[in-house]
């Protein structure tokens, strides 16, 4: 998946929505610092509220950290144990405890494949914000593609339907 990124960036930031163990995103970083052009930063930014599995994405962070590192890359890397929905409907909107509309360059994802609850508090969140879906799947991609910058790629594993 991380090769079908096309554009090089001088400052790269990879968005990863539901990043459960980080393969997605340490793909993304493998596949950018073995490239002819290599990037001259990168930012990874992955949302994960699965408490069980912390530890580990934090192990695979520190090994893309070790990879730039041994690249002369500098990197950044941050795991946000949150919501990913309702902290990016929150940026979106421009509300009032949003720091800023944050742009990703690159957004690589394996969204959840389940389907969002009738008076569930995701389904209000994405019904006052004008996206009402019944899957989790598709608010993780339209929400992920407001926050690219322009030019920016995304790519997402979605089913068929």
């Amino acid at each position: 998946m991380a090769s079908l990124f096309e554009r090089e960036r001088e400052h790269v930031r990879i968005l990863d929505a539901g990043a459960g163990l980080g393969a997605l995103f340490a793909a993304c970083v493998e596949t950018m610092v073995s490239r002819n052009y290599r990037p001259l930063s990168i930012h990874v930014v992955a949302y994960e509220n699965d408490q069980k599995i912390l530890p580990y994405l934090k192990e695979t962070m520190e090994w893309c950290k070790s990879t730039c590192q041994r690249a002369g890359i500098p990197f950044q890397g941050e795991i946000r144990v949150e919501d990913f929905i309702a902290a990016a409907i929150a940026q979106a909107e421009g509300r009032l405890f949003a720091v800023h509309r944050e742009r990703f360059t690159h957004v690589i994802l394996n969204p959840p494949y389940k389907k969002i609850i009738g008076e569930s508090a995701t389904r209000q969140l994405l019904d006052a914000a004008g996206f009402g879906v019944s899957n989790l799947y598709a608010a993780f991609v339209w929400l992920s593609a407001k926050l690219l910058e322009p030019g920016g790629e995304l790519v997402a594993i979605t089913p068929r339907s």
